[in-house]
């Protein structure tokens, strides 16, 4: 099998790793690689992800540890969600922990937060948004169990997306598909290479910001999982609709790189496609999913845990790779 070599976390990080430690044996998964650590070349045949390497090699052991966390100190997840109060003593955000050690902030900043065409310029403090927020609450007129979805945009800014109690997009007259990029940014800005500048780290996500807002935001839905929707997931009224218009008794849910034929009956994802996915990303009670439809009429899904930070997987490439470009596999 072809080889690819990582030199500690100088080399570029596109390797995709996801590990457990399960007593004194390690589960890795990542393409095939030779991992050179401490001038030591270690050989470590994979295959693409199904089936992890387990090792109970004390040599090997500390430097796929090690791999492991260079990983995770380079790649970025993307967005976070964050359920929107208003009472008045609660009106702020606050930035789920996973998240906020990707954030290089003095304990007081100033972060811009953009909706659409709009822009507001917010405090945060010890990775909470708190002045400014509640302008953006009234402008909003959000209601009783609203979600915000947050994406990194760039060095303390995001753009902002809305859903409703029942996980449905909320859209504004402001609202636009177009990418929002920085105010008074020269010709060929790259926010992303400037984030990665600044903090160091590489973003990776299901989908980038910018192709969240182009692809149609009436089938934008957020669902939180819970025993009810265990074994299904029950899509928007929206998606219903369009899977009506179009004749549709299945879809293509994606991840990134990696692809589900789901079977889709009674308004609901279901079956051995819904079981394979939710195993394959190891859903839990509380987790949540957000969904937004490709130009395609494929579903691009990301996965967030019970704090609301997205989580990334081992298949994900850095966002330098079109997430939208055909799929590595389909299962």
């Amino acid at each position: 099998m072809p080889a690819k070599q990582l030199q500690g976390n100088h080399e570029h990080m596109s390797t995709r790793l996801n590990g457990s430690s399960t007593g004194s044996k390690f589960i890795l998964q990542f393409p095939s690689a030779i991992a050179r650590c401490r001038n030591e070349v270690l050989a470590v045949f994979i295959s693409t992800g199904n089936r992890p390497l387990q090792t109970t090699n004390p040599k090997l052991l500390p430097c796929v540890k090690r791999l492991l966390q260079d990983y995770h100190s380079v790649h970025h997840p993307c967005w976070f969600l964050a359920p929107i109060k208003l009472q008045s003593n609660e009106m702020r955000v606050q930035i789920p922990s996973l998240f906020q050690r990707h954030i290089f902030a003095p304990n007081q900043a100033v972060v811009l937060i953009k909706s659409g065409r709009r822009s507001y310029y917010t405090k945060i403090e010890d990775f909470v948004i708190t002045l400014g927020w509640e302008t953006i609450v009234i402008d909003h007129t959000f209601g009783q169990n609203y979600t915000a979805l947050f994406g990194s945009i760039g060095h303390l800014m995001f753009d902002m997306f809305i859903f409703d109690h029942e996980g449905n997009s909320v859209q504004y007259n402001w609202s636009t598909t177009a990418p929002v990029e920085h105010p008074n940014a020269p010709p060929n800005w790259d926010s992303n290479q400037v984030l990665a500048n600044v903090t160091g780290s590489t973003l990776i996500t299901a989908c980038t910001p910018k192709q969240f807002r182009q692809f149609n935001a009436e089938y934008r839905f957020c669902k939180k999982l819970n025993i009810a929707n265990w074994s299904a997931m029950e899509l928007c009224p929206s998606l219903q609709e369009l899977a009506y218009t179009e004749g549709m008794n299945q879809f293509v849910v994606k991840t990134q790189q990696e692809a589900w034929y789901i079977w889709y009956a009674s308004g609901r994802l279901e079956g051995l496609g819904w079981e394979s996915f939710a195993a394959a990303h190891a859903l839990k009670e509380h987790d949540a999913i957000v969904v937004t439809v490709a130009n395609d009429l494929s579903l691009v899904a990301m996965v967030f845990d019970q704090d609301g930070c997205e989580r990334t997987f081992h298949w994900y490439t850095d966002i330098e790779t079109d997430a939208m470009s055909p799929h590595r596999g389909v299962h």
